[in-house]
């Protein structure tokens, strides 16, 4: 008999079928509900609306979306052992994961995303105890909830249409993903005084300004001037 979406319970996030198609969809969805839901935490606790998207296009935060399949890879089988389980789990790795995000942008890009230190119990600015338990509170809906529910959803999507949904879903990402590193070490190199050297360096000039990426990333900031203005950021 087939399952409806009444019938799932929390139990079934460890029989959740894991393939490469399905990870690549529940991290696409992860990403776009993370950025929608760090975009109304901002606007209730700021009162402005920002993108959180770390894409040029569309509104995808990749870490929330390697967030997710991180959750679903390693704390899936986790519900059994109860809400604290998935929480705490959460937690950990989600602070870890978001302690080597910071690092990586730092490292390949020279920019800066998110900085915690002017709140208490953070860790060098890039780790914070209160988003350490927003990562737990992530976990244990995804896990308790929107995996199962998503995984039923895509169940009932024929096999033929999910794969050529994938195709393009794929093709578009790569395709984003690619625009948006190009952008961001062409403003690094700009940021170091090196004028454009072939047509795609002067495309980029002009299409993705200085200005442009810090509008489009609002929370984005340049890594060397930021460590002077900033010493609690190490």
């Amino acid at each position: 008999m087939t399952r409806t979406l009444e019938h799932v319970r929390p139990k079934d996030a460890a029989a959740v079928k894991v393939t490469p198609m399905r990870l690549l969809w529940l991290g696409v969805i992860g990403s776009v509900l993370g950025s929608l839901a760090e975009t109304v935490f901002m606007l209730l606790t700021r009162g402005h609306l920002y993108n959180r998207s770390s894409l040029l296009w569309g509104q995808f935060s990749l870490v929330w979306g390697a967030g997710a399949v991180l959750f679903t890879l390693v704390l899936r089988r986790y519900a059994q052992r109860g809400v604290w389980a998935v929480f705490l789990g959460g937690a950990f790795w989600g602070t870890v994961f978001e302690l080597a995000c910071s690092c990586l942008l730092e490292l390949c890009f020279g920019v800066i995303y998110w900085d915690y230190s002017h709140l208490p119990l953070s860790i060098g600015g890039r780790i914070n105890l209160f988003f350490s338990c927003f990562w737990g509170a992530a976990a244990t809906v995804w896990i308790f909830w929107l995996l199962p529910w998503l995984s039923t959803l895509l169940d009932r999507i024929p096999a033929q249409v999910l794969r050529w949904a994938t195709v393009f879903l794929l093709a578009f990402l790569l395709l984003d993903v690619a625009a948006t590193c190009l952008a961001l070490l062409r403003l690094d190199a700009r940021q170091h005084g090196m004028e454009a050297r072939n047509a795609l360096e002067r495309l980029l000039d002009q299409r993705w300004s200085d200005q442009r990426l810090f509008d489009r990333f609002p929370n984005m900031r340049y890594m060397e001037n930021y460590y002077l203005e900033h010493p609690n950021f190490w």
